[in-house]
């Protein structure tokens, strides 16, 4: 493993941009193959779609990926099983890679997460709401009122992982909040839905030679905000990732909080 922190910070400025950012979770969640295991992660949701189009008797239903980022889940896997989707992000820079595919089921609108006036204008009921990765306890009572009887809520939120466990190291980041939240996140859907939750634990892998592009990215996706690693905040990264490699390979680990939550008959 060869790294060099002046490297490094090249790497993290390419990725601070607000572009950058998108290609900073692509480079580590999706090229080359890199998660391990997305097919069953595909299937999880596919599944909980399958299901509430049964409930509704439709082969075609409304949908909304909340902070739909660049990637887009709804969009990219499910178009066949919707009627229309929503893609909503408070990023414009992410929605013009959405708009990009030309899906005409899809509609792109620039809205906050923990507010969505400009959904809540619409006055549609969903039968289907996504978020995932960047999602809080905060979203909750605006996705139960926008959820229609019989529709479903299907969340992921990372629960622990090498991610969080780096923000520790040069952050001093405590976990403990975030068990917290998953817990309160489970509640309040319980108020208005029968909820499923369970756990899944995913890998991914990267080239040890680009260490430093991988320690530019978590500094811009995983640390709570854009952070430009101090030297010696750095070197205990290199340190982290060191632990975490064999026969010239990175291995990460990530363990989702997941819930599939259906709405009740009003």
């Amino acid at each position: 493993m060869k790294t060099d922190y002046s490297n490094y910070t090249d790497f993290y400025k390419i990725f601070s941009t607000s572009n950058g950012y998108y290609e900073a979770c692509d480079y580590l969640s999706f090229q080359n193959n890199r998660w391990q295991g997305i097919d069953k992660y595909i299937d999880l949701i596919s599944r909980a779609i399958t299901d509430t189009k049964k409930r509704f008797g439709r082969d075609k239903i409304l949908m909304v990926d909340i902070g739909c980022g660049a990637y887009g889940w709804l969009q990219r896997y499910f178009s066949e099983s919707t009627s229309k989707i929503i893609c909503t992000d408070s990023n414009k820079d992410a929605l013009n890679q959405i708009e990009l595919l030309k899906n005409p089921l899809v509609e792109t609108i620039q809205d906050n997460a923990f507010s969505l006036e400009k959904i809540f204008s619409l006055g549609h009921k969903f039968g289907f709401i996504y978020c995932g990765f960047n999602m809080y306890e905060g979203f909750i009572d605006n996705f139960l009122k926008l959820t229609a009887p019989g529709g479903c809520i299907f969340l992921m939120k990372p629960k622990m992982g090498d991610d969080l466990i780096l923000r520790s190291l040069v952050r001093n980041y405590d976990i403990l909040p975030r068990y917290k939240e998953i817990t309160n996140i489970t509640a309040n859907l319980e108020k208005e839905t029968e909820v499923k939750y369970w756990e899944e634990t995913f890998s991914w892998k990267f080239e040890d030679k680009n260490t430093d592009k991988l320690l530019a990215a978590m500094s811009v996706v995983c640390l709570g905000e854009q952070i430009l690693m101090t030297k010696e905040q750095y070197d205990i990264a290199v340190d982290f990732v060191r632990l975490r490699t064999s026969n010239d390979m990175v291995f990460m680990s990530q363990t989702f909080a997941l819930w599939q939550a259906v709405k009740k008959n009003d």
